[in-house]
């Protein structure tokens, strides 16, 4: 198992430092999210929701259309303007 460690310090309202720490184990990303969840809110932070790895969303690169000349979306206007050059 490996271990990991959290750790949170800031200063108080009363001018005192103020030190959160979660020391674990674990083997699993699940196991190390669920922690660090707690840890979170342990801090003072308040979520709905949980803490999740979310894969990142490639954008697809926009194509002019060869027909109409702008980004319409319409394949019939690309496959029309190569029937017309042809």
């Amino acid at each position: 198992m490996n271990k990991y460690i959290f750790e949170h310090k800031h200063t108080g309202y009363d001018g005192r430092i103020v030190e959160n720490k979660k020391i674990f184990e674990a083997d699993g990303i699940s196991d190390i999210l669920e922690e660090f969840e707690s840890f979170l809110r342990g801090c003072g932070f308040n979520f709905k929701g949980h803490v999740e790895i979310v894969e990142e969303q490639v954008q697809e690169e926009e194509k002019t259309c060869n027909f109409c000349n702008v980004s319409c979306g319409n394949s019939w206007c690309s496959t029309k303007k190569e029937n017309e050059d042809g």
